[in-house]
């Protein structure tokens, strides 16, 4: 065992190296995702710039890439962006005699067909509110130089005609489904034995599941407003008591509630936020006193922090450990981090912010982990929105207080989108392309208030490689994204208490030396695991 002390250099120069020339193990290239390092921005050129660069309103790529799909009114083929709302509808609709833009923009006393034959449109001529606007058929688009011109629209370039799989023909296009769905119509998939997916609610009385449709309730456990993970393939949940801090612990029990075991934790205070890694195994979670991620490693319980510092309010935590993905919504400013949505590695590193002005407090987030998506809310502007892994291809689902009004927490299923809200106390449903009239009520009780929601199905968790499977580590493996984007790979990390040896794979233990109170911290009865560079200390407050 190694000793820390206070102004010890060598010591300090010893940690120091050991935090800074820690390795991503990379393996085979599994990555469709750009070939820039984790925190830049692939430009379609193939130029790499700055990540914080993306949508800040200054072409940064040669090719202005990095501008051209900040929800911008980029709308799919043959419909029309309403001015002030990121909403399209179809051009059919557009000068009808109906509002379909909830400020009634696409039908401005403006609105005519004078232009019609100046544009000698080659399929059609719609009325406007600029007096006239050319269209095409399904499967066709308008050329981009003139506006007139038809030629073969490529679907597959663009969000919303597939769930899954697209493939583009002359004139058209196909959908198809990974293995374990099933096409149903024209474009959704539908998941093998998809009705035994259960809504997984945590209500500010109790934590219940029910059918996607909202109905055979059944509780699992007496709780307040618990944070929720799940693995699917053993049949378990996970929930912590968000708040008791003198219960320092995980629970893990059967869907059913049944076979209910405590996962007693270190150094942990109050769990906020869970998620679960189901091909390394390991839940990562949020403490909200220590504002800290940290990862519990289920397969030998020891428990390492993989970010500590900027962290403010962690809303919401989506991982996708087929890639190597972490995203979280932060509220409240630090000096490091300000509002919004932020991509990272899940060893914690490589932590981007997703640069935009279209939200002011993300909440809920979800990750589409086959479409490569992330599905989000912001309950200041009453939204819903959506964009890639690389924070492009940016578009809004549904907005304002008439539809959603104080959203709080999200979650997907096959084509389908819910979301819990807090003004209507209900939980509601909706199909991923925004279509108003999918908007469905599945629960609502007027004596309680849901807060957190999770879809629990295997399709949700598909199976990948395992690159922690050969690994080595003698504590705790964790699944990440290699920094330069060429594939997923691993990292060794070491339980609270402990460094890693020169080797990366290996720990050394650091003595915990207990101080005395700290100054400015009151009424407080809990106490801390602190680390700076020449020690670990204990802070009894």
């Amino acid at each position: 065992m190694k000793t820390a002390l206070a102004g010890c250099p060598g010591t300090l120069a010893v940690l120091l190296l050991a935090l800074f020339t820690s390795r991503i193990h990379s393996q085979v290239p599994n990555s469709t995702l750009s070939g820039c390092l984790g925190n830049q921005f692939a430009c379609n050129s193939g130029q790499c710039v700055k990540q914080e660069f993306l949508c800040n309103g200054v072409t940064n790529c040669e090719d202005e890439s990095d501008e051209q799909v900040c929800y911008q009114k980029v709308c799919p083929n043959n419909q029309w962006a309403c001015p002030n709302a990121e909403r399209c509808i179809p051009i059919t609709s557009v000068c009808n005699g109906k509002n379909d833009c909830d400020d009634g923009a696409d039908e401005a006393s403006t609105c005519s067909s004078r232009r019609c034959g100046l544009l000698s449109c080659l399929y059609r001529c719609n009325p406007s509110p600029e007096g006239g606007m050319c269209y095409c058929a399904d499967g066709m688009a308008l050329k981009p130089d003139d506006k007139r011109t038809c030629i073969d629209f490529n679907e597959c370039s663009s969000w919303g005609y597939c769930d899954q799989i697209c493939t583009n023909k002359q004139y058209g296009y196909t959908c198809s489904c990974q293995a374990g769905f099933t096409l149903t119509g024209k474009q959704m998939c539908r998941a093998n034995n998809s009705e035994s997916a259960r809504l997984i609610v945590s209500s500010n009385k109790r934590l219940f599941s029910m059918k996607t449709d909202g109905s055979d309730i059944k509780l699992i456990a007496t709780t307040s407003i618990s944070p929720v993970a799940f693995d699917s393939y053993r049949n378990k949940i996970f929930w912590a008591n968000a708040h008791d801090s003198d219960k320092r612990e995980f629970w893990e029990s059967d869907l059913s509630g049944e076979n209910k075991r405590s996962i007693p934790l270190k150094t942990t205070f109050n769990i906020i936020l869970l998620s679960f890694d189901w091909i390394a195994n390991n839940l990562y979670y949020e403490d909200r006193i220590a504002r800290s991620i940290g990862i519990l490693s289920l397969d030998n319980r020891r428990q390492c922090r993989i970010i500590t510092t900027g962290l403010t309010k962690t809303f919401s935590i989506a991982l996708d450990p087929l890639v190597g993905y972490m995203f979280v919504t932060l509220w409240g400013y630090s000096y490091e981090r300000v509002n919004g949505i932020y991509r990272a590695f899940m060893d914690g590193s490589n932590m981007v912010y997703f640069k935009t002005s279209k939200y002011t407090f993300p909440r809920g987030i979800t990750a589409d982990v086959i479409s490569k998506r992330i599905y989000f809310i912001d309950s200041h502007f009453d939204q819903m929105l959506t964009f890639d892994y690389n924070g492009l291809n940016r578009f809004e689902i549904i907005a304002g207080g008439k539809y959603i009004p104080s959203p709080v927490a999200i979650t997907h299923f096959e084509s389908h989108l819910f979301w819990a809200d807090l003004n209507k106390g209900k939980i509601m449903k909706m199909n991923k392309n925004g279509s108003i009239s999918t908007l469905t009520e599945i629960y609502h009780n007027t004596s309680e208030i849901p807060q957190r929601l999770k879809i629990f199905h295997s399709s949700l968790q598909p199976q990948g490689r395992n690159p922690c499977k050969q690994a080595k580590c003698q504590h705790i493996c964790v699944v990440t994204h290699t920094s330069d984007n060429d594939g997923l790979g691993y990292r060794c990390l070491c339980e609270i208490g402990f460094i890693p040896d020169s080797n990366q794979i290996n720990c050394t233990h650091w003595e915990i030396i207990k101080v005395g109170d700290r100054k400015g911290i009151k009424n407080s009865t809990f106490s801390i695991l602190l680390y700076n560079p020449c020690k670990y200390e204990k802070a009894d407050v």
